[in-house]
């Protein structure tokens, strides 16, 4: 989850922020987001497996990210 803006300038700014960031490791890509409030739930598909702890890690550090809520979807 990142945090959005209702600013639809700001939101894009930080939407592509985000798929940037998520393009540049494995050819990570978004493939489904839900908007919730201020926030933004994102699904990130990668081409091929990685450790949770790794991945968690990576995602912690992207753009806007909301603390505490990175979870893995098999």
């Amino acid at each position: 989850m990142f945090f959005d803006s209702y600013r639809r300038d700001v939101s894009s700014k930080r939407r592509a922020l985000v798929a940037e960031y998520v393009a540049g490791w494995m050819n990570g890509m978004i493939v489904a987001d839900l908007r919730v409030g201020a926030d933004t739930i994102i699904l990130v598909g990668v081409s091929r497996a990685v450790h949770v702890e790794i991945a968690e890690e990576y995602f912690r550090r992207c753009p806007h990210y909301v603390a505490g809520t990175f979870a893995v979807a098999e």
